[in-house]
């Protein structure tokens, strides 16, 4: 006969749920994440502290990017590749394709 271990139980009384409230100040409308609007703050302290959260993140960030951006140029003209590979390789000053995926 196995023995199991014993079951336990996890409460998150302390967790509070953050209520998202909208804003109807004005014309613009829009729904802020708790008293603080920490939201952007909120899930990257989860990506920081939770080894699953983090592997999650980071595998559907894999799934999504693939092997990256590229093209296949066979049917190109020489001044479309050339155009077509300047803008993989930065899309803006500061990146590459494959660094904003």
């Amino acid at each position: 006969m196995h023995k199991y271990a014993p079951l336990i139980v996890v409460k998150f009384e302390n967790d509070k749920i953050p209520a998202f409230v909208e804003n109807k100040n004005g014309r613009i409308k829009w729904v802020k994440y708790g008293e603080t609007n920490n939201y952007p703050q909120f899930l990257t302290t989860l990506f920081n502290r939770s080894a699953k959260h983090n592997a999650i993140c980071t595998d559907k960030q894999l799934y999504i990017a693939g092997k990256g951006w590229d093209f296949d140029s066979t049917d190109m003209q020489d001044a479309d590749t050339i155009k077509l590979k300047a803008f993989v390789d930065n899309p803006n000053p500061y990146e590459t394709l494959n660094d904003l995926m």
